[in-house]
C-alpha cells in the first residue's frame, strides 16, 4: 500500500514543476519576430490584391490609385482607413456563376 500511496504523490506532483518550467521560459519579442510578422502581412496583402485584381479589375484600380494617393501626401493613418472604408462599401461587388 505504501508504495501506490508514493506513486500516486509523484504523479500529482509532476503537473506542477512541468508548470513551473513553462512560467519561466518566457518569449521576448525580437526584431526578427517584427520583420517576420510585416513580411507576412506584405505577402498576405498582395495576395488579395491580385485575387481582387483577378476578379474585378475596377476595384483593384481604385484600391491602386487611392494607395498612389495616400503614398504620396502626408496624411493621418485614420483618414487613410476611412477612405478605406468608404470604398468598399460603396463598391458593388458582383460573382459571375
Amino acid at each position: 500500500m505504501n508504495d501506490g500511496s508514493v506513486n500516486r504523490k509523484e504523479q500529482a506532483e509532476e503537473p506542477v514543476e512541468l508548470t513551473e518550467l513553462f512560467i519561466q521560459k518566457k518569449k521576448t519579442v525580437t526584431f526578427f519576430d517584427t520583420l517576420t510578422i510585416q513580411a507576412i502581412l506584405c505577402v498576405a496583402t498582395a495576395i488579395v490584391f491580385v485575387v481582387i485584381n483577378i476578379f474585378n479589375n475596377d476595384l483593384a484600380y481604385d484600391i491602386y490609385s487611392l494607395y498612389s494617393e495616400k503614398s504620396l501626401k502626408e496624411s493621418n493613418i485614420a483618414d487613410t482607413f476611412r477612405i478605406l472604408i468608404d470604398l468598399f462599401k460603396s463598391a458593388s461587388v458582383y460573382v459571375n456563376v
